[in-house]
């Protein structure tokens, strides 16, 4: 009886294991210089950020 609860216990453990270094080992991609979440868009001609109405970062 208690082999077999240590043995679905070690399986339960080697599931969250498998998991979490699933996780750490996939690759998410990252884009950055984007604008699309900000509030005042993007510069013209350019993927840097405008921190103003007017883009006075962009100049």
């Amino acid at each position: 009886m208690i082999n077999k609860e240590v043995l679905i216990a070690g399986i339960v453990l080697g599931c969250f294991l498998a998991f979490f270094v699933y996780l750490k080992l996939k690759k998410v991609r990252i884009e950055g210089s984007g604008c699309s979440a900000t509030k005042y868009g993007c510069c013209r001609n350019s993927r840097n950020a405008c921190i103003d109405e007017l883009c006075s970062s962009c100049n």
